[in-house]
């Protein structure tokens, strides 16, 4: 930054600094304005006359409906054989191609596809191309050679200011647009939009001045340009100082407003016109101030405003037509530049602001406030109400963002599932300064997650199109997400990952919640994992509902099993049920196909495979439509983790464009890493797979599937090698746990509002570094199974069936069914039946045998289950709930051991009616928490 003395103001110290400004909370770059070069008029042979480097509504992959079109502005034909297009097009003219004097000539991406444009009226045999490239849409260059070479002319644009924004596909999308004065839509301008157009020929190009946005109505190629003569006067540059030595705007600070304009065309009277915006109302009354001339430019000092103040303004000029607003121009999609005043807050952290209209606050609450099952659909259970969408499921509201003093237009949302949109934090209201607060719900402020979408034109850091703000309730605090990022993400993986940031939130002028900030899985994301120059391929989001149960209109569960059609709901068709299920992100004009294809087939493959008990075309397959390292990677990784709900949703799909192949994204990582099962070790490293003893109740996932049976030794080898001297070593793990608890500021998280936390952070970053440790020895102990027999290994299950009213009686009431060896006891039979000839309800099982412990110390052996359980060690009853209970509770008692020693174990369970389940697991000050292992168990 650069201070300088301005004595008229007497001694004060004026701060410059770069500020992206923005009205309705949208930005553009404040500073980045280039002053004009000196204009020297001269004869041009040939000139680029209009480019059209984004068209709207394109819907493919390659924007066809480009064009670059040139001017002769000479009395005599020119000959443009062996001519060139270079910079991001290429192009060579034929021989034998000229154009005539005062003549035009139109090269197009694709000939058929321009001449197709009704409204340009052009014939594809006046066209010249196709020429190679295409135009970047950010900015870019096109250079015009002649036959030898040497250039002719060189045009350079941008889509920020000073260039005009409404270029690039008219500046944002529909949303935005929307609330332009005059309401636009993008639809009725398909292929068209503005264009650049040049105003003089002997006008050099690089004066931006000289360059006008198309009418609205559409470009000109072939076809004189809307505007000649004298360029009309832009501002070039703009530049905000503030009295304060502060990086931000204070509320002390006076701000000046410094612009420069173009001198092509005379102007006068140049004024600034502000306010100040108070999103609780409209129709704000503004202040008009005069420019005043100083050296060049032409300044204004605003008053200081008070802290969190927003403040609107825009540049006019008479051009004599009376005085008009020149910037922001009237085809850019924002009427005023913006800034803020900065409150202080004393933090480390990334701070946000959001402000939002109160009747807009309780809005987003509405919009999702229904039952559970209910929430995307209408209520009710006839076809006609659980079968139609409801639209306000996902309906956005306008709000304001800032951050870092650059103000943004946005829309926002509550963010996550159908089950976990409105499963807040509670916040104390009396530890915020929050004006106004929302009215929804009644009762305690709940503290929830938000989704904020940011404009083409001003992006977030310039590259963010959408952020997704974690409340950290269930992914309290939030460390999972920053550990998967550097477990997936690291170079020896290398599989797509979310990045995950802490942030202040404050909304409406005080502290909402110290929030995850979790990147958005989208386009902006797979641009960062791409190769430079890859296409972009296929995104699509698992989001499923839990199962056929639930018959929500045309979602499915998407757990990449083949979809059916819902009885309930004929109106739906099958490629409605895939574009819902699996919601496309990337390429969205593409048809479900691709998703619906691979599913249907992978479906096709794996059911023969099973069948026919023979992996080897189920191997082949996922070989030649997998990478089949990185999906082998994410399993690995994801199964050591223990997931949850990742079968029937919380991942992504993605079809690289290179080749074809597929492979899976990790999303909302959140109770992993041991936290779901209470950061108990011992847990399968094969959910997923169909029947696996800890899939969440009965969900699998058929990717998953496919790979554990199809490449089970090579994922098995993998996992070991990761353990061994990879990302999931222990040592490894605990560092990159280290790594993500640093971006954690304990501070921030317990200042917040939020009066009820979900979990202790220093408990939970010890049982995260500690989870490594613990599931190094799963793999040992797995590794050292490789020795058990059914006789060797395991207990004694003996499997009885009883009377209703001998349930909490004796076992000589009841009569045996099944006699077995079971590996372990780690049981979630929900109402199924345990065994053959055993009942869904009111069985009991005695498990016998003996237990050898690893440590000279105390245990504590712990029993989940639904409903009564007995434990005795060496013939001591340590654990005695006999009882019904209405749903799974744990149970513990303490037994001392000693290490290799093996003592007696007797567990016995009775399960009554409903849900049935039973789990042993033991814990020390040694012994992690652990499903006891099948190789520390003896049957009788």
């Amino acid at each position: 930054m650069s201070r300088t003395l301005t004595l008229s103001r007497g001694s004060w110290a004026w701060m410059t600094a770069a500020l992206v400004a923005s009205l309705a909370g949208c930005s553009s770059t404040d500073v980045t304005g280039v002053d004009p070069p000196p204009i020297i008029a001269k004869p041009q042979p040939v000139v680029i006359s209009e480019v059209m480097y984004h068209p709207v509504d394109e819907n493919a992959l390659v924007e066809s409906h480009e064009f670059i079109e040139l001017y002769n502005p000479a009395d005599a034909p020119v000959d443009l054989s062996g001519w060139s297009l270079a910079g991001d097009v290429k192009y060579v003219f034929p021989a034998g191609t000229s154009i005539a004097a005062r003549g035009l000539r139109v090269i197009a991406k694709s000939k058929p596809a321009l001449a197709s444009v009704a409204s340009y009226q052009l014939a594809q045999a006046d066209l010249l191309g196709d020429y190679e490239g295409e135009l970047d849409n950010g900015g870019g260059s096109v250079r015009l050679l002649d036959a030898q070479g040497t250039t002719v002319d060189l045009m350079t644009y941008s889509d920020q200011f000073p260039w005009p924004m409404g270029a690039d596909a008219l500046g944002a999308d529909d949303p935005w647009l929307g609330r332009l004065p005059t309401p636009l839509a993008k639809l009725p301008y398909r292929y068209r939009g503005r264009s650049l157009e040049r105003v003089a020929a002997e006008i050099p190009s690089s004066e931006i001045a000289n360059w006008v946005p198309s009418p609205l109505e559409g470009p000109s190629p072939g076809r004189l340009n809307s505007l000649a003569g004298v360029p009309p006067t832009i501002v070039t540059t703009k530049l905000l100082r503030w009295s304060g030595s502060d990086v931000l705007i204070r509320a002390a600070d006076s701000v000046k407003v410094s612009v420069t304009f173009s001198s092509l065309s005379p102007f006068s009277s140049p004024k600034l016109e502000y306010f100040v915006d108070d999103v609780q109302v409209s129709g704000e009354p503004t202040t008009i101030v005069d420019l005043v001339s100083n050296n060049g430019a032409y300044e204004a000092t605003l008053p200081p405003q008070p802290n969190n103040a927003i403040v609107r303004y825009r540049i006019l000029v008479d051009q004599g037509r009376g005085v008009e607003v020149i910037s922001p121009r009237a085809s850019d999609p924002l009427p005023y530049w913006a800034y803020f005043v900065s409150p202080p807050v004393t933090t480390s952290s990334t701070l946000f602001h959001l402000f939002v209209k109160k009747a807009d606050w309780n809005q987003l609450y509405d919009n999702t406030n229904f039952a559970t099952d209910d929430r995307r659909v209408m209520p009710g259970g006839a076809a006609t109400s659980r079968c139609t969408e409801r639209p306000s499921w996902d309906a956005q509201v306008p709000a304001v963002f800032v951050y870092n003093g650059v103000v943004h237009d946005t829309f926002v949302r509550y963010q996550g599932s159908r089950w976990n949109r409105l499963n807040g934090v509670t916040m104390d209201a009396t530890r915020t300064t929050i004006n106004p607060l929302p009215d929804r719900p009644t009762g305690p402020y709940r503290v929830l997650s938000w989704k904020v979408d940011f404009p083409d034109y001003a992006l977030l850091d310039n590259k963010r199109h959408k952020l997704v703000l974690n409340k950290m309730n269930q992914a309290c605090p939030g460390l999972d997400d920053g550990v998967g990022e550097l477990l997936y993400g690291d170079p020896s993986i290398g599989v797509p990952v979310q990045r995950a940031r802490y942030a202040r939130l404050h909304i409406n002028g005080g502290y909402y919640h110290y929030m995850l900030d979790l990147e958005h899985i989208d386009g902006d994301l797979m641009k960062r994992w791409l190769p430079d120059g890859e296409e972009m391929g296929d995104l699509f989001k698992a989001d499923g509902n839990a199962g056929p149960a639930n018959r929500e209109g045309p979602w499915g569960i998407a757990d990449e099993s083949a979809l059916t059609l819902n009885p309930d709901c004929p109106m739906w068709t099958m490629d409605d049920r895939y574009e819902h299920t699996y919601q496309r992100v990337t390429n969205k004009w593409k048809p479900i196909s691709d998703v619906r294809t691979m599913i249907e087939t992978l479906n096709m493959q794996r059911n023969a495979a099973v069948a026919a008990n023979d992996m080897t075309q189920l191997r082949a397959y996922l070989r030649a439509n997998f990478d089949y390292q990185k999906v082998i990677d994410y399993i690995a990784i994801r199964n050591w983790a223990q997931p949850w709900d990742d079968s029937f949703h919380n991942h992504f799909l993605y079809r690289r464009a290179t080749d074809g192949r597929w492979l899976m994204i990790p999303q909302d990582k959140d109770m992993e890493f041991g936290e779901i099962f209470g950061f108990l070790t011992g847990v399968s490293f094969y959910i997923g797979q169909q029947g696996d003893p800890d899939n969440r109740g009965l969900f699998w996932n058929v990717i998953k599937d496919a790979f554990l049976r199809a490449f089970r030794a090579e994922y098995w080898a993998r996992v070991v090698e990761l353990d061994a001297s990879g990302v999931l070593s222990p040592a490894v793990y605990r560092s990159k746990v280290t790594a993500a608890a640093a971006q954690f500021s304990l501070a921030d998280y317990t200042a917040s509002p939020a009066a009820q936390f979900v979990c202790s952070y220093p408990a939970e970053l010890g049982n995260l570094q500690r989870f490594g440790e613990c599931r190094h020895q799963d793999i040992l102990d797995i590794q050292a199974q490789a020795a058990c027999t059914t006789t060797t290994c395991g207990l004694k299950g003996s499997y009885y069936q009883t009377q209703a009213a001998d349930l909490t009686r004796d076992f000589a009431l009841a009569t045996l069914r099944l006699t077995r060896t079971d590996a372990r006891v780690a049981f979630d039979w929900s109402t199924n039946a345990p065994g053959a000839g055993v009942p869904v309800d009111g069985f009991q099982v005695a498990w016998t045998g003996r237990i050898v412990p690893r440590y000279t110390e105390a245990y504590a052996f712990h029993v989940l289950a639904d409903d009564g359980v007995r434990l005795y060690i060496n013939g001591t009853r340590i654990i005695d709930r006999w009882t019904v209970n209405a749903t799974a509770a744990e149970v513990s008692g303490t037994a001392n051991l000693t290490a290799g020693v093996p003592v007696s174990i007797r567990l016995e369970y009775f399960d009554a009616t409903g849900a049935a389940s039973a789990r042993l697991s033991w814990s020390s000050a040694t012994q992690c928490k652990q499903i006891v292992p099948t190789n520390l168990l003896r049957p009788l």
